[in-house]
């Protein structure tokens, strides 16, 4: 993590994902929707839309991928650096649950 985020895509880092939101509850996830054209919402580490549904998590392992990446940082300021580096024309929104 030394550019301050780490990026979470395949079924392997599922683990580490939520070792990462354990071990960091003070921070921050951006959930982005994968594609060119995808969504992006910011959540704290612990906001309960983060955790997997079971059928979501059978998918998953089915497909090898996440269904959303997980960008996640310690600070706000740093996922906002990277979706505007990535994708500088497509805002993100605020969970309503734990941001709202």
């Amino acid at each position: 993590m030394a550019n301050g985020y780490r990026i979470l895509k395949d079924r392997s880092e599922f683990t580490a994902y939520h070792a990462w939101r354990r071990d960091h509850p003070h921070g921050f996830v951006l959930h982005v929707k994968s594609g060119p054209h995808g969504s992006y919402m910011y959540h704290q580490a612990q906001c309960s839309h983060l955790d997997p549904a079971p059928d979501e998590t059978l998918l998953r392992e089915r497909k090898g991928r996440f269904n959303y990446w997980k960008i996640c940082a310690e600070s706000r300021e740093i996922l906002d650096t990277w979706r505007t580096e990535q994708y500088p024309h497509t805002p993100g929104r605020d969970c309503n649950q734990c941001l709202g």
